[in-house]
């Protein structure tokens, strides 16, 4: 809102004149993105200017949005034909804002598409659902990669001994999580079985190093060494699993000098930090 206007100024004004003076960025002569409140929407929609397209999915009332913000969400994308702004995609984030946030002043994104036609509104809606389906693909994809990992993990003789023991320790979450984050992982040339090779090759490098390399900390609890050796597994000196986060995306042949070169800077910055 400009310091030099009323609010009443702000509400005679159109859903249009809102819009065209919101912050904007220009992608190209057909797209541009707006940051406006939503208030402007809701003003669209009830000045009929906003419309639900004829494509459009049923809106699911019952679906929930957990820890919601709702400028680093997806843009809620419109297709501009004349002067109607066809909703593409984002339906069950207006209903939910509605219900959440219609008397407040909230930001939202608008991702407005300028289509000159319906056959180029269809051709905007299959891009999206595309996108959508794609997304959908590479989710499950990844998840049946990390299930074939797991499986082998746990019916693996040495590794499977280490997932009900204190320590060394497994934890599920934070192993998932830093595997399914490495480019390794989400390469389309790597299997389950490859990735459950390279944490083998990347313990078994573990298997020969000095316990004052196994760990950030160069002392490192016998006991827990004895442990290791016992029972082959050297992964979890680091809850974080320094191990894998640094070595799973390399060649094991450069494990050695990828490993101390990291060693060598996190413990500099240890000694900064005290």
């Amino acid at each position: 809102m400009n310091s030099k206007e009323s609010l009443f100024d702000i509400i005679s004004k159109s859903f249009q004149e809102i819009l065209d003076s919101s912050t904007m960025m220009e992608l190209n002569k057909n797209r541009k993105i707006y940051i406006t409140p939503f208030s402007t929407l809701l003003q669209g929609l009830n000045e009929n200017i906003v419309c639900h397209h004829i494509q459009n999915r049923f809106v699911d009332l019952t679906r929930k949005f957990e820890n919601f913000d709702p400028l680093s969400t997806d843009s809620i994308i419109l297709a501009k034909s004349g002067e109607i702004y066809y909703i593409l995609d984002g339906q069950h984030r207006i209903e939910y804002l509605k219900s959440r946030f219609q008397h407040h002043h909230i930001n939202i994104m608008l991702d407005v598409r300028i289509c000159e036609n319906n056959g180029e509104i269809m051709r905007q809606l299959k891009i999206i659902n595309d996108r959508r389906i794609m997304e959908v693909k590479e989710e499950s994809d990844q998840m049946k990669k990390y299930s074939e990992f797991f499986e082998k993990f746990q019916k693996n003789n040495h590794f499977s001994a280490i997932i009900k023991r204190n320590r060394p320790y497994v934890s599920a979450d934070t192993l998932q999580n830093v595997i399914i984050q490495s480019d390794f992982f989400r390469s389309t040339n790597t299997s389950g079985t490859d990735v459950f090779n390279k944490i083998v090759s990347i313990n078994n490098f573990f298997s020969t190093l000095d316990s004052s390399k196994l760990s950030v900390d160069s002392k490192v609890d016998p006991f827990n060494v004895i442990k290791a050796k016992e029972m082959r597994y050297y992964l979890t000196f680091d809850k974080e699993y320094y191990p894998i986060r640094e070595l799973i995306d390399f060649e094991p042949s450069t494990f050695e000098a990828k490993w101390n070169d990291f060693l060598t800077k996190r413990r500099k910055r240890k000694i900064v930090i005290k």
